[in-house]
């Protein structure tokens, strides 16, 4: 390996030498800070990604607790004046069975469906005192049930 001629290096050489290995380092200085911006954008982003996700989960939880409370309120009305529930009840509930299909499973729009179909069925026998406690006590059973019909 030939030794390099110090003094035979001229000041232009040198000095496209130093040029040359200031850019070199200044181009790594630039790329490390644009990698360290880069990871913090992808943690922002990360941040921004789980904050969307729990407004989703929010509004998502508010649309589910209204069914809730619409199949909550039915199922006392009709249970504590053992009567079918006033009109506007019945709307409630029947609107947020309908909202069910797209906010539940279909085990739990089933089982909406299935209150009910049993509701018109107690309302069905009101002569008949002996069937309507039947029901009164099987739908009894679905309303102490709703957080496992419902479920998380």
């Amino acid at each position: 390996m030939p030794a390099i001629a110090w003094a035979d290096f001229s000041w232009e050489a040198f000095a496209t030498l130093v040029t040359g290995l200031l850019a070199v380092g200044g181009a790594v200085g630039v790329g490390l800070r644009q990698t360290a911006i880069a990871a913090r954008q992808t943690e922002i982003l990360d941040h921004q990604t789980r904050l969307n996700e729990l407004a989703l989960r929010h509004h998502l939880f508010e649309r589910r607790a209204t069914v809730y409370e619409a199949t909550e309120g039915f199922l006392t009305e009709l249970l504590e004046g053992r009567q079918f529930p006033p009109r506007e009840a019945e709307l409630r509930f029947v609107q947020a069975v309908v909202k069910a299909r797209l906010l539940f499973s279909v085990r739990v729009q089933r089982e909406l469906e299935q209150i009910y179909s049993s509701a018109l069925t107690f309302r069905t026998y009101k002569s008949d005192d002996i069937r309507q406690e039947d029901i009164r006590l099987a739908l009894a059973e679905k309303s102490r049930n709703l957080p496992a019909i419902f479920g998380d």
